[in-house]
This record gives C-alpha cells, sequence and structure tokens, in this order.
C-alpha cells in the first residue's frame, strides 16, 4: 500500500488489519479447535496430552494478539522515526485497530484525549504542484470533460430509429391479408460530416479548458505555497523583535525598581513586548489560513508544511513580443468556443437540407387475380414485395432560419469574449508589469539602502541602551524604525514574488 501511494502510516495499517483479520483469526482457531479435545480429555495419558495442548493454544492466541495489534503498533513506532508525532497510547491504538477490523466485541473508548497525531508532511513547490495537478477535484473534473466528449463523438453520426411495423386486416378484398413494413429515414449526408467536425472541436475545446484550469491550479498552488513561506519568514522576525522587546521590558523593569526611571517608561516597554506577542499570535493564525488553503488545492487531508525556510527573490524572464499573451491558455479557449459555434452554424445549415426515406414492404394477397389474361387463385401464403424512396423537404424553413440565425449570434459571442479577453490580458500585463517594476525598485532600495542601515540602527540602539548613552524612549524609536524597514522588505519581497507569478499566470508559463 505505501508503494501504491497510499501516505497516511494509520491508513495503512487499519486496512492492513482490516484485510488480514479473517486469515489469522481462521488459522488460529483451525489449530486451536483442534487441539482441544485434548486440552479437555481425560482419558488415559491425559495428564501429558492436556499440558501439550494447553502450551499451543495459548501460544496461538498469543501470536494472533501479537500478529493484529503488537506488529501494527511497532510498525507505526519505526515508521515515524524521522517525523514528529505523538504516538498513541498502546492500548487505544490496539483497541483502535481491532474496532476498524471488525471485532465488535471489544468496548469502544473515547480516545480524543489520548490521541494526538502531528504527522506533517513536508513539501517542496514543485512537489505541491505535481500533487495538486494529481489530486486537485477541478482538474480531475476537466480531465472528465476531455473523456465526456470523445465518447459524445460516437453519437455524431446517429441514424434514426428504424421502424418496424405489421398491418393485418382487409387490405385488398374482403380476405384479411397482413402487410410487414420497413421503413429508414436518414439525414443529408453533410449533416454527420458536420456533427463529425463539431464533436472535435469540442474536443480540442475541452482540451483548453483543461489547459486554463492546470495553469490557474498551478498560479494558485504556488501563490499559497509562498504565502505560507512569507508568514514563516514574518514569523521569525516578530520572534526576533519579541527577544528584543523582552530584553528592553527587563532592562525597564530593572531600571524602574533601581529609581532610575519612572513607571511611564517600564509600562510602555512592557506594552510594546505584549505587542509584539499579539502580533505573533496574529501571525500563528495567518500561517496555518495559508496551510489551510494549500492543503484545499491540494485536496489532501494531511498536515502540510513547505520545504523552503526562507523567502527568495524569483527570478523572471519579461516578455519582449507584444504578442506573448496570444498563446494564453485562456484565449485559446475561447478561439476554440469560436470555431465550435462556427460548426454549430454549419450543423444548422446543413439540417435544412432535405432528409432521405427509404422502406420495404412484404405484404400477403388472398383472392383471384387476373394474371396474363388468366385467373389466379392466390392464398396467403403467396407474399408481394415493393419499396419505397422519398424525400423529406422543410415546408416552413423557419425554424431552421431561425436557429442558423441564433447560431450566428453566439458566434459574435464567442468572437466578442475573445476580443475582450484578449484587450483584458494586456491590460492586466501592462499593469502588473508597472507593479514589478515598483516592487523591483523598492527591493533595490531595501538591500543596497535600508537593511544594512536596519542592522546597524538596531546594534547601536542596543549597545547605547545599555551604556546609559540612549533613554527608553530613543531605543524604542530607534528599534520601531529598523524593524519597520525589515518588516517592509518582506512583504516588498512577497509581492514582488506575487507580482511575477501574476505575469508567469498572464504570458502562460506554468
Amino acid at each position: 500500500m505505501k508503494a501504491e501511494g497510499i501516505s497516511d502510516i494509520y491508513e495503512r495499517v487499519l486496512k492492513g488489519t482490516s484485510v488480514r483479520l479473517r486469515p489469522v483469526l481462521m488459522t488460529a482457531a483451525v489449530a486451536s479447535l483442534g487441539f482441544l479435545p485434548m486440552a479437555l480429555s481425560s482419558s488415559s495419558g491425559a495428564e501429558v496430552q492436556r499440558p501439550l495442548a494447553t502450551v499451543v493454544i495459548g501460544g496461538l492466541l498469543s501470536a494472533t494478539f501479537l500478529t493484529l495489534v503488537v506488529l501494527p503498533v511497532l510498525y507505526i513506532l519505526f515508521e515515524k522515526k524521522n517525523k514528529k508525532v505523538i504516538i498513541m497510547k498502546p492500548l487505544n491504538m490496539a483497541l483502535l485497530i481491532l474496532c476498524f477490523a471488525g471485532v465488535s466485541f471489544l468496548p469502544l473508548v473515547s480516545l480524543a484525549q489520548n490521541t494526538t497525531v502531528d504527522a506533517t508532511r513536508v513539501l517542496t513547490l514543485q512537489q505541491a504542484v505535481a500533487e495538486a495537478l494529481k489530486n486537485n477535484s477541478n482538474i480531475k473534473s476537466a480531465n472528465y470533460l476531455i473523456d465526456l466528449q470523445k465518447v459524445l463523438r460516437r453519437s455524431a453520426v446517429n441514424i434514426e430509429k428504424t421502424n418496424f411495423s405489421i398491418t393485418q386486416g382487409q387490405l385488398n378484398s374482403v380476405h384479411y391479408d397482413n402487410s410487414f413494413n420497413i421503413t429508414q429515414r436518414f439525414e443529408y449526408p453533410t449533416v454527420y460530416k458536420n456533427q463529425l467536425e463539431l464533436a472535435d472541436e469540442k474536443i480540442k475545446g475541452s482540451e483548453y479548458q483543461f489547459a486554463v484550469n492546470q495553469l490557474n491550479l498551478t498560479a494558485n498552488v504556488t501563490s499559497a505555497y509562498y504565502q505560507v513561506v512569507y508568514f514563516t519568514n514574518k514569523e521569525k522576525l516578530l520572534l526576533s523583535q519579541d527577544t528584543l522587546y523582552a530584553n528592553l521590558a527587563k532592562a525597564s523593569a530593572a531600571r524602574y525598581r533601581t529609581g532610575e526611571t519612572n513607571l511611564l517608561e517600564k509600562a510602555t516597554s512592557e506594552m510594546q513586548s505584549l505587542e509584539v506577542k499579539n502580533w505573533i499570535q496574529q501571525n500563528e493564525s495567518d500561517i496555518l489560513i495559508a496551510k489551510k488553503q494549500l492543503k484545499i488545492l491540494l485536496n489532501s487531508r494531511d498536515n502540510i508544511s513547505v520545504a523552503d525556510s526562507v523567502i527568495t527573490k524569483r527570478n523572471i524572464e519579461l516578455p519582449t513580443d507584444s504578442n506573448i499573451i496570444a498563446s494564453h491558455p485562456m484565449l485559446k479557449y475561447l478561439q476554440q468556443q469560436f470555431e465550435i459555434n462556427k460548426k454549430e452554424t454549419d450543423v444548422q445549415k446543413a439540417k435544412r437540407l432535405p432528409d432521405f426515406l427509404a422502406g420495404y414492404t412484404n405484404q400477403s394477397f388472398r383472392g383471384i387475380q387476373n394474371v396474363n389474361g388468366t385467373n389466379q387463385k392466390f392464398t396467403g401464403w403467396d407474399r408481394f414485395n415493393s419499396f419505397q424512396i422519398g424525400v423529406a423537404i422543410p415546408l416552413l424553413p423557419g425554424g431552421y432560419k431561425s436557429k442558423i440565425n441564433a447560431a450566428k449570434i453566439n458566434e459574435q459571442i464567442a468572437a466578442a469574449n475573445w476580443e475582450y479577453e484578449q484587450t483584458n490580458l494586456y491590460g492586466q500585463l501592462n499593469i502588473l508589469l508597472e507593479q514589478y517594476y515598483k516592487h523591483k525598485s523598492a527591493l533595490a532600495y531595501y538591500e543596497t539602502a535600508a537593511l544594512p542601515q536596519a542592522d546597524l540602527i538596531i546594534n547601536n540602539a542596543v549597545k547605547g541602551f545599555k551604556s546609559g548613552e540612549l533613554s527608553s524612549q530613543q531605543h524604542l524609536q530607534s528599534l520601531a524604525i529598523a524593524l519597520k524597514i525589515k518588516t517592509d522588505y518582506i512583504e516588498a519581497l512577497y509581492h514582488y514574488n506575487q507580482s511575477t507569478l501574476a505575469i508567469e499566470n498572464i504570458i502562460g508559463i506554468k
């Protein structure tokens, strides 16, 4: 099961014990029942047979317990050696395994208080994207749509049902005769040809829709992944701030006790430290929310964590060709909708053409009939054949014309949607490029000037406060400025990466 991709250890254990329950119990039960007469024997030689049978039966029962309960628990313990997990208490784990395996006589106890599982899967960005493309329900739905259109293509050449009928009665004379009739209606061959072409276009449209869903899912997973990385880095910065302000609060409290400062300075320092702790709690909630969003995109119930611990600057090659977005899957999809509507128009035009009818009749004739000057008597066993060929022409073509006009309007709608989306993508690309240059300029400022100065301010502020050269208020102001620079840098880097992701999505990079 592990090789087949079942990553959850508890799922493997529960399924394995459920599958092996009956074979293990049957093997032990057969041997135990076989030794039961020996264990209960009181005849001659029973003093030797009974201990032997008791030992064998006891060994089988203990081996069954070890196989179904202890072995799975040991498997979990050794399998989890490289992951952070709080293992269930052995008794609760054993009860859970047996309950899922089908042992109904065991009492069901509450395991919530003693079972805490925190098995976390660490994923890289590439792994997260691959897992999302494999498991996401939206991707599966788009893939099913392709299969649906391929199946519907087989119904493109759909000849109408063949009509079979029997007529009984006085068809030719007072005698009762019968007639067998077969008729078939065919549409004009162009209809079937156009319907096949329409089915092929719909298959292409569903494939483009699949590509659009893939592109959007990749962008959403990447964005959610970097959001987790962003809040994780923000947490590190907040923890460093917490350390600085906690040290400041301790120093202010000590100075207040010695009378070197007043209560206002002590309260201000403590309040700033509490404020940072509140920010840390808020950021922890943001991390959980981002991870849950990532789990939703991956369609996973496992605890997810990201492998990247440091937010890095994404590199992107900006487009130089103004027609770069012409290959965007959404534009191809909308253009394909126009082609689909064109084929719909061709189908409606073809349906206006005449239909063909073909029929065959076989009937009996009773009575006397003059054949070549000779009266000849016919019975019910004498059969006569006839063939029928006809053409069905629409006398009132208004309905067909309305459907053709409606199909042409759908063509115009599809063309307008394509033009709008093309204009919209060009506009979005220009806006994103401006945002990209703005964030890039901000990053250059932080990397070359602001960040080094922020580190310098923090070091000098801490030294100056310890030496008494700076007051608590000056120390707080200096730390606030420096830490704001660091926070703004992380936010600028995050927004820069998000702008690059959006540009990649616009130009169709997966």
